[in-house]
């Protein structure tokens, strides 16, 4: 986890301002500073990175948060740096979790799909570079890992599929789909940095498909829409009735 910094007034319209550091890196999850009313702060950095690729990922309260400061004092701190503990918390809950309910040590990138496909949706519907997938819900994480509503350990070929089947108990019910893999590291200063490109369909029983959601990254303010995403290793495609 590393916070996605604070820099948005770095440039005239916010966009392109997370940090240069390991915050843009395709396997780490990096941390956008949403407020208590669930609203972006606007010192919160946002994406896209330099190769177009979705930065935050998620969302937490790190506005007006209370907490330790210097040396034996407490203080009400905001950024993105208050925002990422609280999501490291929760990692370490669910990865205890993990291992209570199905044992093991989960991979990172099964934490990552699990808190990303089970946030909050709040500020541009659907996917965005300001929250990503949206807010920190880790009840609901948790929830998805205690169903057993996840796959690990899946591989595929080139040019080559594998099915998963999804038991949907209502069809007033949201269905949420994503896949998330560890992507090998690129050759340096590549201009799209994706090495393995997995792509996700979910097909109803009736043969309908739909493609995950996607963002343009010239026009970042833009509402995603459905697409081919080949800039990056985490893909989400849901269906709303």
């Amino acid at each position: 986890m590393w916070a996605a910094g604070n820099y948005s007034s770095d440039c005239p319209d916010g966009w392109n301002t997370v940090a240069d550091g390991q915050q843009p890196s395709k396997n780490v999850l990096t941390v956008g500073n949403s407020t208590q009313q669930n609203n972006i702060n606007s010192s919160s950095s946002r994406g896209p990175v330099a190769d177009g690729r979705v930065k935050p990922e998620i969302s937490a309260v790190g506005t007006s948060v209370y907490s330790t400061y210097l040396t034996d004092d407490y203080q009400s701190l905001t950024g993105t740096s208050m925002a990422t503990p609280t999501v490291s918390g929760t990692m370490a809950v669910l990865s205890q979790a993990y291992d209570s309910l199905v044992g093991g040590r989960p991979r990172s990138d099964l934490l990552k799909a699990l808190v990303c496909n089970t946030a909050y949706d709040f500020d541009n519907a659907g996917l965005d570079y300001r929250a990503g997938y949206g807010a920190l819900q880790g009840h609901q994480a948790l929830e998805a890992i205690d169903s057993n509503w996840f796959d690990v350990a899946q591989s595929v070929d080139d040019a080559d599929s594998v099915t998963i089947n999804i038991p949907v108990w209502s069809t007033s019910n949201t269905v949420r789909a994503m896949v998330c893999w560890i992507d090998e590291p690129a050759v340096a200063f590549s201009t799209t940095t994706l090495i393995q490109n997995i792509d996700i369909i979910l097909e109803s029983p009736s043969g309908d498909r739909y493609s995950p959601w996607v963002l343009d990254p010239d026009n970042p303010a833009d509402l995603c829409a459905r697409g081919t995403d080949s800039l990056n290793n985490i893909e989400q495609v849901s269906l709303t009735p």
